[in-house]
């Protein structure tokens, strides 16, 4: 957020959990039962199963999905298609993660002494009904 220039006073908004249905439920009503000024517009959760717990807990809490909020998940499994809304998730290219991972293996097996390497990947975010326009 900083690199990108958007102010962040916060930190209270970022929450560490384990990834559950139940741990995103609960995390979200942490964010959800704070004043409507200190409320989040979205949220971003590092799997889709938090996600989903938000979603649960926001549709609770009588919030409109995503009129009042959005949500937005990591690792687009089927879940991210199924739930309702359908959950916007960011798909990681494991295909091709796990090719690169292969050629990096043998090329480490045939030649140990060979530096390492870093390969960045682009994940694509896939755009569902669970995010909208900011709330205003």
């Amino acid at each position: 957020m900083k690199a990108a220039g958007i102010p962040f006073d916060n930190p209270a908004n970022i929450t560490h959990t384990s990834a559950t249905l139940e741990n995103g439920r609960k995390a979200a009503a942490a964010m959800l039962g704070q004043t409507e000024a200190e409320r989040p517009t979205a949220v971003f959760a590092c799997n889709d199963l938090l996600a989903i717990g938000v979603l649960k807990e926001a549709r609770s809490a009588g919030l409109s999905i995503p009129r009042d909020l959005s949500v937005v998940g990591f690792d687009n499994t089927m879940l991210a298609d199924i739930c309702h809304p359908t959950l916007t998730s960011i798909a990681q290219p494991l295909r091709e993660m796990t090719e690169q991972a292969m050629i990096l293996l043998n090329q480490a097996i045939d030649n140990p002494e060979m530096p390492r390497r870093k390969i960045m990947l682009m994940p694509e975010l896939v755009v569902r009904h669970s995010t909208g326009p900011v709330p205003g």
